[in-house]
């Protein structure tokens, strides 16, 4: 092979280097750019660094298979040289017959070296090369725009504040919350403390523009309303604290105190409740002792003392304060003498004690007195409580209704029988609600459906506390409220949380 020749190949090869080499550069480029603008615009969920390594494995890749594809054979580049020099083919005779040995081969293979020492090195190029580096300049350019793009990674949009304006619906219907509770049977001190409530938040939710300042206003009045609903009445901590006494005749006050099936106050339900409860003091004969005076006479005394002592006992673990008027009234009918306009008239208690110097007839005559005295006193107490709590709760349905705001179950004692085989309710309390929320005699929260305000569609309420929660706690963590107002509100919260927890558990 002429000298050359062996000139012009070692060109090509410095070219096919070069080609190589920016084809790995631009590939390397590229990719390591295009993995790094995904990584910082948080599209894949890898580190930047790893285009290192991807930009790395490309240009390798790159320069390996430009060097496969750039390969030419000596006759290739022999077919080159004579149509880029017009050597009509002599370079190809010569590298053909290159081990040819004749006399005219070695004349026409002077000739072609001849013609070849003429060409000078520097014409002889590859006319395409030109676009190797422009590809990688392109190359390069996607790898630094990818430094140039922003780093999403630890992006947080902005928050999206959704407007609020109040409605002449809504206007109207606390408008109409107010006129109800004016004129609502409950207590003036609590009618009062309602319409205030209200009215402040009719005031600021005029004010308020933003969602979440609205979500702010209502969960604070709800909670405050869910407090005053909670205060009103005494019934569910003295019904639940009896009914956890475990013995029977206290178990069925419980029950005749229980208002929670009573949309209204209801006196035929009570009387009939009470009346059945006076039954279970007449003497139940066992065996022999049918008749005998003395026996009768032992036997009630003892469960008129033992129901005294009990209803004391389990009134003082309630927590609920003397001077309650449903605790009071208890206390009356559990004690000894009671005043019943101007005759003697005595509690459980009084009448034991008389039994011991009288005969069982006498004592059963008093103790009708004593529930004929009582009956009264004690459903006017009732009845008052429940009319309080109606009106709250009505406030408290009609506000969530108006605004989608959760809305917990009511305060409900739990006046069930835990055995072996579960959870079962008495008898007369199967359709009553089961316990929950947050503690023994409470029921609140539940997978109840409301209407999801953005979405249009009904959900969980549970689905939706949470943002009414986060809107609350940033308020509290920032000192919007006082430590009472503070405690009301997490109250509040505890008991949605909490009913959810229980019906979840159940």
């Amino acid at each position: 092979m002429s000298n050359n020749f062996i000139k012009f190949k070692g060109k090509l090869l410095k070219i096919r280097v070069m080609k190589s080499l920016l084809l790995g550069a631009a590939c390397g480029f590229c990719a390591g750019g295009v993995w790094l603008m995904l990584s910082r615009l948080a599209i894949i969920p890898f580190e930047p660094i790893t285009a290192l390594l991807v930009g790395g494995f490309l240009l390798l890749l790159g320069v390996g298979v430009g060097w496969l594809v750039f390969r030419t054979t000596d006759i290739s580049l022999a077919k080159k040289l004579d149509a880029d020099f017009a050597l009509h083919e002599k370079t190809q005779t010569m590298v053909a017959y290159k081990d040819g040995d004749s006399e005219m081969l070695l004349l026409q293979r002077q000739d072609t070296e001849e013609a070849l020492s003429e060409i000078p090195l520097s014409r002889f190029k590859d006319k395409l090369f030109f676009i190797y580096p422009i590809v990688a300049a392109l190359g390069a350019a996607v790898l630094i725009s990818a430094f140039l793009v922003p780093d999403m990674r630890n992006y947080e949009p902005p928050e999206y504040v959704k407007p609020f304006a109040i409605s002449e619906f809504q206007i109207a219907g606390i408008e109409e919350l107010i006129k109800y509770t004016e004129s609502s049977k409950a207590n003036e001190d609590l009618r009062e403390a309602v319409v205030d409530e209200l009215e402040s938040l009719l005031d600021e939710l005029k004010a308020v523009d933003t969602e979440p300042e609205m979500q702010a206003a209502l969960a604070e009045s709800m909670a405050i309303l869910c407090d005053l609903a909670y205060d009103a009445s005494s019934m569910t901590e003295i019904a639940t604290s009896l009914w956890s006494s475990g013995d029977k005749t206290v178990k069925e006050i419980a029950k005749t105190i229980n208002t929670s099936d009573w949309r209204e106050p209801e006196w035929g339900a009570f009387a009939e409740g009470f009346a059945q409860l006076r039954l279970l003091f007449n003497h139940q004969s066992e065996g022999g002792a049918e008749g005998d005076e003395e026996i009768m006479l032992s036997e009630t005394r003892w469960l008129l003392e033992n129901t005294a002592l009990k209803l004391n006992m389990e009134l003082s673990m309630s927590q609920i304060d003397e001077g309650d008027p449903l605790y009071d009234v208890i206390i009356r009918f559990a004690g000894g003498e009671l005043d019943d306009g101007g005759d003697k008239v005595y509690g459980l208690g009084g009448v034991a004690e008389k039994m011991a110097n009288g005969s069982y007839a006498d004592g059963m005559s008093e103790l009708d007195r004593t529930f004929n005295a009582m009956a009264d006193d004690i459903y006017a107490v009732l009845a008052a409580q429940k009319n309080d709590t109606n009106a709250v709760e009505y406030v408290m349905t009609r506000l969530s209704e108006l605004f989608f705001v959760p809305l917990p179950r009511f305060e409900r004692p739990s006046l069930t029988e835990h055995g072996d085989g579960g959870t079962e309710s008495d008898d007369n309390d199967k359709d009553g609600p089961s316990d929950g929320g947050m503690g023994e005699g409470e029921v609140f929260g539940s997978k109840d459906l409301i209407l999801n305000p953005e979405t249009g569609e009904y959900v969980e309420y549970g689905t939706i506390i949470d943002e009414y929660y986060a809107v609350m706690y940033e308020k509290i963590q920032n000192g919007v409220y006082t430590e009472e107002q503070a405690e009301i509100i997490k109250n509040y919260f505890a008991i949605l949380y909490g009913g959810m927890e229980n019906e979840e558990g159940n």
